[in-house]
C-alpha cells in the first residue's frame, strides 16, 4: 500500500495555517477601519487611513485637526451628520505620522490634503468640497489653488505652525469661498487677508467671542455657523 510521507503532511499543514493567518490578517485590517474606513496613498508613498460616510455624488473632505482630542472629535463628528443629511459624501482621513523627519510637516500636511482631493475625484465624477479649520483653513486655502474644486470653507484659518509660514502669495483665488471666523485674538486679521485674495462668489461671516476654529462649531454660534456651512454646500452643488 502507497504511504504518503510524513513531512508532506507537515508541508501541508504549514501552507493551510498561512492561508488562515493571511486571512485573519486581511479581516484584522478591515475590523479597525470599520464598515466606512477607506485607505488611499500620497504621492509620497504614504498610506493614510480615512473614512467615508453619507449617500451622494459630491464628497465633502474635512481636514483633520492637528490637536485632536474628545472635544474637536464631537464638534467634526456633528458637523459631519449635518452634512451628511443633505445627500453628500464626507470624507475625513488622519495625517501621516511623521517620526524624525527632515522635511517641512506644512508640505506633508499639504500633500495629504491633495492626495485627500485625488481620492475624493476618483470616487466621483463630481469636483470635491474642502473644508478646512485653523493650519487646515490656511492649507486649504492654499491647495485650493492646485485642485478642481466646487468650494471650499475656512474656519479660523492660520497661516503658522512651529515656526512655518503657508505661503499664500497674491493670486486671486477663483473657487467660491466660506471665511468663517470670531472677532478673539489676531485670527479676524488672518481671515481678512485670505479673503481679499479671493474672489466671488465669497462669503466672511464674522462671530462675537473668541472661539477659534471647530470651537465655532460647539460654541454660542454653533447653529448658525452649520446652517451656514450647509448653505454654502447646496450652493456650491448648484452653481450659486
Amino acid at each position: 500500500m502507497f504511504r504518503i510521507p510524513y513531512y508532506f503532511f507537515i508541508i501541508v499543514s504549514l501552507f493551510v495555517l498561512m492561508i488562515s493567518c493571511d486571512s485573519q490578517s486581511e479581516s484584522v485590517v478591515e475590523e479597525d477601519l470599520g464598515p466606512d474606513g477607506v485607505t488611499f496613498s500620497t504621492h509620497d508613498n504614504f498610506v493614510l487611513n480615512g473614512r467615508l460616510v453619507g449617500e451622494g455624488e459630491v464628497i465633502v473632505v474635512i481636514t483633520p485637526p492637528l490637536e485632536k482630542n474628545q472635544e474637536s472629535s464631537n464638534h467634526l463628528d456633528l458637523l459631519i451628520d449635518e452634512i451628511t443629511k443633505i445627500d453628500v459624501r464626507v470624507l475625513t482621513f488622519d495625517f501621516r505620522k511623521i517620526e524624525n523627519s527632515d522635511d517641512s510637516r506644512i508640505n506633508d500636511y499639504s500633500s495629504d490634503i491633495l492626495s485627500a482631493l485625488d481620492y475624493a475625484e476618483q470616487n466621483s465624477s463630481t469636483p470635491p468640497i474642502l473644508i478646512g479649520s485653523g493650519l487646515g483653513g490656511g492649507l486649504a486655502f492654499q491647495t485650493s489653488f492646485e485642485r478642481n474644486l466646487l468650494g471650499v470653507v475656512m474656519i479660523s484659518p492660520l497661516l503658522e505652525y512651529s515656526g512655518e509660514t503657508i505661503q499664500v502669495g497674491t493670486s486671486k483665488l477663483s473657487t467660491p469661498s466660506l471665511f468663517l471666523t470670531s472677532e478673539g485674538e489676531n485670527n479676524l486679521e488672518i481671515t481678512a487677508e485670505l479673503f481679499d485674495l479671493a474672489l466671488s462668489p465669497r462669503i466672511l461671516e464674522v462671530y462675537t467671542g473668541s472661539d477659534l476654529g471647530l470651537k465655532i462649531l460647539g460654541g454660542q454660534h454653533v447653529e448658525l455657523a452649520k446652517s451656514r456651512i450647509l448653505d454654502f454646500i447646496q450652493g456650491c452643488i448648484a452653481g450659486f
